[in-house]
């Protein structure tokens, strides 16, 4: 997300700096970034995290502060300090909580009469014991992303070793059958600035989406909208969904910061200016784009395809989607896409993870 958003906002005039706590992000290789930081890991440094930026945004007199991934939590506990220097389109970290939660955001939204499944939040080992009449059903920590430890339709026999506790909750929820979809949207004060919507085709394991379309859904569009003006809620935030064959709409989870629906917007450098404040129409990714991290698509891709039809599809998405690493002005991202996973798996090997684990090990928030 962050290499797509320095080129948007390199191509539509602004000066782009970035700052990471890792040694090598792509997004440091490339030509549309002026200037790249190094940052402690707000994960472990918060205090030292939010100094280090203000330190960078009073020298360089920064006028916004677009946090890409789960850092956005931890801008959020800085968020007075930074915001009296510099727009920072970021939530207190209370309501973000109350999203982020995957338990605290189902009961926020069937309390304003929007679609989620039967769900129920587990505090002790002994609480599986009340998932009889939920199956089948979905189980995973109600702090989490990329579905790394998802366990959809579980055998009871599986459950009792599960670390779950006061503190680390785990959420079980009703399977519902149906085709997986995605939203990413910007909004100011309740108004939505950018909308985009896509269906999960091919993932990078279990989770993380690696092909991207854009797709036409006025009700997901709609769901999004009744959120976010019920919270007049400010910042970037994205939720994933699924679709019944009846056309019924439940949303799973949110994720109130940027995801990959960003880069359906990879060649619109007007969007750029909607990060400022939400002061013209809504903008949405031209009809028929199509995103892909092509490497993945190649590694994980195969793995997925159980038909001809699925062949048909990755085959199509391989040749005519989009990149989004790949720029022919801007090639160092893409040909040095293999440093970053050097420190990832520096991470992995030490701290036993998984990749898609390390990939946000400095950076995730899981409660306060």
């Amino acid at each position: 997300m962050t290499l797509d958003l320095a080129r948007l906002f390199h191509a539509a005039g602004h000066t782009v700096l970035i700052a990471e706590s890792i040694a090598w992000p792509l997004a440091r290789f490339s030509r549309t970034v002026a200037r790249f930081y190094a940052v402690p890991p707000p994960r472990f440094q918060p205090e030292a995290f939010i100094q280090a930026l203000l330190d960078i945004i009073c020298t360089e007199q920064i006028d916004l502060l677009l946090p890409t991934c789960e850092e956005t939590f931890y801008v959020a506990l800085g968020r007075e300090a930074l915001a009296a220097y510099c727009q920072v389109p970021v939530e207190s970290i209370e309501r973000l909580h109350r999203l982020h939660h995957k338990g605290e955001f189902v009961q926020l939204a069937r309390s304003l009469g929007l679609l989620v499944p039967e769900t129920v939040l587990l505090t002790a080992p002994d609480d599986v014991q009340l998932l009889d009449p939920f199956e089948p059903f979905v189980l995973k920590p109600v702090y989490s992303r990329f579905a790394t430890q998802t366990l959809i339709k579980p055998d009871h026999t599986t459950l009792t070793d599960l670390p779950i506790t006061a503190d680390q909750p785990w959420l079980a929820q009703q399977f519902i059958a149906g085709r997986h979809l995605c939203t990413y949207s910007l909004a100011y004060r309740g108004r939505l600035a950018l909308h985009s919507a896509y269906a999960v085709e091919f993932r990078a394991g279990a989770g993380s989406a690696i092909s991207f379309e854009t797709c036409d859904h006025p009700g997901a569009l709609a769901w999004v909208r009744c959120l976010v003006e019920h919270l007049r809620f400010t910042g970037q935030i994205a939720l994933d969904f699924i679709e019944t064959p009846q056309g019924e709409l439940f949303a799973i989870e949110c994720n109130p910061r940027a995801t990959s629906g960003l880069h359906l917007f990879g060649d619109q450098p007007e969007i750029s200016y909607a990060f400022f404040g939400a002061t013209g129409p809504l903008l949405t990714p031209a009809p028929g784009q199509r995103a892909i991290l092509s490497l993945p698509l190649l590694l994980y891709g195969p793995r997925q395809i159980g038909s001809l039809a699925d062949l048909a599809r990755w085959t199509a998405l391989l040749f005519a989607g989009r990149d989004v690493l790949w720029q022919s002005g801007d090639p160092w991202p893409w040909l040095l896409q293999g440093l970053p996973l050097l420190n990832l798996l520096f991470w992995r090997y030490r701290h036993k993870l998984d990749l898609l684990s390390a990939s946000t090990y400095d950076i995730e928030w899981n409660g306060p």
